[in-house]
C-alpha cells in the first residue's frame, strides 16, 4: 500500500519537519535518481512478492487436500483381507468422497490457483523459473485429478463388487457347512436308523 502511489508519498515526505542542517541544501540529481530507482525496485519487488505469496497460500491449501486424496487412493490399492476390512474401507471411501468431498474441494480451488499463477506470469518483472513452476504445478494437479476421478469411480465399483462377492462366498460357505453337518449326522446314524428314515 505504501508503494502504490509514489507522488502521494512524496508530498507527505515534503511536509515532514526537516533537520535544520539540511534546510536550503540542494540534493544532487544523481542522488535523487538513485533514490527513485531504489523505490522502483522496491515497488516492483513488493508486487512480485505479493503475487508469489498469494499463489503459495492457495497452493498449500490444495496440496494439503491433494496429499490426503493421494494417500487414500494408495490405501484403496491395498488388498483387503476379509469382508469386514472391505466394508470398513468402503465406509471410509463414502466419508472422504461423498461427505468430505475431498476431490470436489480440490477441483473447486483449481480455477483460482490457475488464475493466481497467470496473475504472477503477467508481471513485468518476475522470476521466469517460478512462473513456469507455478503453471506446471497447476497443469500437473489438473491432469492428476482427471486420472484420480476415473480411478476413484473404478475403485468404488471394485469395492462394491468385492463386498457382494464376500457376501456370496459367506452364503455359499454357510450352505456348504450346513450340508456337510447334515451329511455327517446321517453318516453317524446306525443302519437301523438309516433304514427307518428311508422307509418313511
Amino acid at each position: 500500500a505504501i508503494f502504490t502511489d509514489k507522488e502521494a508519498m512524496l508530498r507527505t515526505f515534503q511536509r515532514i519537519k526537516r533537520d535544520p542542517s539540511i534546510i536550503n541544501k540542494q540534493i544532487s540529481y544523481e542522488h535523487l535518481t538513485n533514490l527513485n530507482e531504489r523505490l522502483d525496485i522496491i515497488m516492483n519487488a513488493s508486487e512480485e512478492r505479493g503475487r508469489y505469496l498469494e499463489f503459495e497460500e492457495l497452493r498449500w491449501k490444495v496440496q494439503k487436500l491433494f496429499v490426503q486424496l493421494e494417500f487414500f487412493i494408495m490405501e484403496l490399492d491395498k488388498k483387503q483381507g476379509d469382508i469386514n476390512q472391505t466394508e470398513k474401507l468402503y465406509n471410509e471411501y463414502q466419508r472422504k468422497i461423498y461427505d468430505e468431498k475431498l476431490h470436489i474441494n480440490i477441483e473447486s480451488l483449481l480455477p483460482e490457483l490457475t488464475r493466481r499463477a497467470q496473475h504472477y506470469s503477467q508481471l513485468g518483472k518476475k522470476d521466469d523459473h517460478i512462473s513456469r513452476e507455478f503453471n506446471a504445478y497447476c497443469e500437473n494437479i489438473r491432469k492428476t485429478m482427471k486420472n484420480f476421478n476415473i480411478d476413484l469411480k473404478t475403485k468404488e465399483n471394485m469395492l462394491q463388487e468385492t463386498i457382494n462377492n464376500w457376501k456370496i462366498y459367506h452364503n455359499l460357505y454357510d450352505s456348504l457347512e450346513k450340508w456337510l453337518n447334515e451329511g455327517e449326522h446321517v453318516l453317524r446314524r446306525s443302519s437301523d436308523e438309516k433304514l427307518v428314515s428311508v422307509l418313511k
